[in-house]
Parts: C-alpha cells; structure tokens; sequence
C-alpha cells in the first residue's frame, strides 16, 4: 500500500478496494499482510503470522492515511519485502498460493537502500530524476523475481495513469493490471 503523498486522493477508494479484498481472506480463513509504502524504506505492519486477524489488517490500513510529509515512495523496498513474505511463507506452506496486491501510482522514488542510499546518490551529484530512474529499474527487477512464484495485481492509483510503471511491473510479473478506477467501478 503506497501511502505516500501522491497517492492522498485516492485514499478512501483504496480502503473500499482493500475491505473487498480482505473479505474472502477473512471467509476463507487464510492469511493477510501489510506493508505500508511510504518515506525512506517499506515497512511490514502486520506480517502473515498475524494476519489472520482480518480486523486487525483493516484497522492499520485505516492508519496508513497519506500526507503532505511522505513525499518519498521506496516502491522497490515494498516489493522486495512483499517477495520476502511471499518466499518465507511459501516454504512454509508448500501447497498454498500466494497472492500479492500492489497498491501505488508507481511514482517510485526511492531505490532500494533506503536513507543512505538516498545520501549517497544526492552526495554524488544525482537529483530526483536519476533516483527515479533507479528506483523503476530496480522494480522491474524484483516484478520478474515475482513471476511464476505469486499471483500478482498492480492497482495504479493515478487516476490519469501517467506513469506506467505500474502497468509494465504487472507485465513483467505476468499479473494483471487494474487501474483503482476501474475496480471501483466494479465494487459500485
């Protein structure tokens, strides 16, 4: 879930879309995690050994409301942790599929690294162009580590689609690509 500062007008659509997919996990009995997308690196908010606790999953996704002071998005960081969970709880679980849903605008700007990473790149001269471009770099290949191990679906939150980062990872991942539009819409 991008909770960054780009993605603040889509933030109630993003519950509506979020509630509708927690409803069968939470029929079903299975297991949910999240990790909130916003500042110098991703950060797990439940993990799946807590996520059978659909209410719990639905009241941090409450907690995540994007502001003016999260002007950073560490998209690769939130992939690579969504891999981790997805591989860890696959080994644990051989038989079980694993579906990540991916919620951004796909306006990644922080490569993997985090904070010094970040030092570093501006320290040597790179701007925010040059971070973007590794940032998306990097997120093409964490989606093509993602093909054929999970299930995935990439929501873009930009209602205009202008980047489309987005619309590229799900293909690199062979998963499916829904603008939040379009699921809205659905939901409605």
């Amino acid at each position: 879930m991008d909770a960054s500062q780009s993605t603040v007008k889509s933030v109630e659509a993003v519950h509506v879309a979020m509630q509708d997919l927690l409803r069968p996990i939470y029929t079903e009995r299975e297991r949910a995690a999240l990790i909130s997308c916003w500042g110098p690196s991703a950060e797990v908010v439940v993990d799946e050994n807590v996520g059978r606790n659909v209410e719990l999953v639905a009241e941090r996704l409450t907690e995540l409301e994007p502001d003016e002071s999260r002007a950073l998005t560490p998209l690769p960081d939130a992939l690579e942790q969504a891999r981790r969970i997805a591989a860890r709880f696959r080994r644990a679980n051989p038989s079980s599929d694993v579906e990540i849903a991916v919620f951004s605008d796909g306006r990644a700007n922080v490569p993997l690294g985090g904070a010094s990473e970040l030092a570093q790149v501006l320290a040597a001269g790179g701007d925010a162009r040059s971070l973007s471009a590794a940032a998306a770099e990097q997120c093409r290949t964490l989606a093509a580590r993602l093909a054929g191990r999970a299930t995935t679906t990439f929501v873009n939150l930009d209602d205009f689609e202008s980047s489309s980062l987005m619309r590229e990872l799900a293909s690199i991942a062979r998963g499916r690509y829904f603008s939040l539009n379009d699921i809205v819409a659905r939901l409605n």
